[in-house]
């Protein structure tokens, strides 16, 4: 049977953890594990009942990534899946020891910084292909790379359904790392020229925030708008509530600068959140603006669109009917995995 080992810097709430855990459900026809570099946020891995297809982090001599070699020699792989650039060398070093095929796996449309540009420009060169998990992340990497195999990899993660609503409300929501990458600050000042309209509006955001200096800011910049009881941080939570979560809200407002595929804006637009987003990553390919979302551009005509939507029952209940209906051709994840293990074998 085909081992493939998917190396991934840590194991918390994030979208290329979230296609791990989901790849790991759906892996019946090969043995399939993921090797968390660091960290593991226990919550989300007990949530996700697959505990057992985890190889936990060791540190050896002082180095997690020693202890991740040391974990690959004892497991014996025959392929190794790598998320993210900070994954990708002590991978390429173990499939350079041991003869092991190397597939770097590209969950992103850009370089967020110089070490990812150095490490994945060297990842897209010695990798048997680059996995890709949407549209706008073929067409990154095909613009360096031309001559490169990149494999489709696409991240329909699991089919939910609509949760049907009488009335669309007020209630705005956010799911993901609390990371400058988001761009939270435009979020709020969206949220800011609403709720002058609609004083009973909400919005709550869920999610890990590893930048602390970011989350005081955006705090302190909530508290100077005198927004600290309409918009709150609700901490991280359970993998498999997120569905029902999501279903207690109308809106999912997301302004990020940057995005690959956007899993939590494909799970909100199934469940039939109306999505308020930056035209950013893949999600230009699956979002129309006014037809199944509210596309941000400049930043007042973005919100007399929101004021518009918010105030017309029957376009937010149109919006959110077409929202959930979006994927509703995308094939699932597990199809893609039995096209990499038959390519494979090839």
């Amino acid at each position: 049977m085909t081992k493939i080992a998917h190396i991934i810097p840590t194991l918390e709430i994030g979208g290329a953890e979230i296609a791990a855990i989901n790849i790991a459900k759906l892996a019946n026809e090969t043995e399939y594990m993921i090797f968390p570099i660091k960290k593991i946020d226990m919550s989300l891995l007990n949530s996700s009942d697959i505990i057992h297809k985890v190889i936990f982090p060791r540190k050896i001599l002082f180095s997690y990534n020693i202890g991740l070699l040391y974990n690959l020699i004892k497991y014996k792989p025959n392929i190794i899946i790598s998320s993210l650039w900070k994954s990708s060398f002590i991978s390429f070093l173990y499939c350079k020891l041991f003869k092991c095929k190397f597939y770097y796996f590209l969950h992103s449309s850009r370089f967020f910084n110089v070490f990812d540009s150095i490490f994945s420009r060297l990842a897209f060169r010695f990798s048997e292909a680059t996995l890709v998990d949407s549209k706008s992340a073929y067409e990154f990497y095909k613009s360096k790379y031309k001559e490169k195999k990149a494999f489709p990899f696409y991240l329909l993660l699991r089919k939910l359904n609509r949760f049907s609503k009488n009335i669309i409300s007020e209630n705005f929501v956010f799911i993901g790392r609390v990371t400058r990458i988001k761009n939270i600050k435009l979020s709020i000042d969206l949220f800011n020229e609403i709720i002058k309209y609609h004083p009973h509006a909400k919005f709550d955001i869920y999610g890990p925030t590893p930048d602390k200096n970011y989350l005081d800011e955006l705090n302190r910049y909530i508290s100077e708008l005198n927004l600290d009881n309409y918009i709150k941080f609700k901490g991280i939570i359970e993998y498999k509530k997120i569905p029902f979560i999501l279903s207690s809200y109308d809106y999912y407002l997301q302004t990020s600068s940057a995005e690959g595929m956007a899993i939590s804006v494909v799970e909100a637009m199934q469940i039939g959140l109306i999505p308020i987003v930056t035209c950013v990553g893949e999600i230009k390919y699956y979002c129309t603006d006014l037809v199944n979302s509210i596309i941000v551009d400049e930043k007042y005509s973005c919100c007399e669109k929101i004021l518009h939507v918010l105030n017309d029952q029957h376009l937010s209940k149109l919006l959110s009917i077409n929202a959930s209906k979006s994927f509703e051709d995308y094939k699932p994840i597990s199809e893609s995995l039995k096209k990499l293990i038959n390519y494979e074998k090839k």
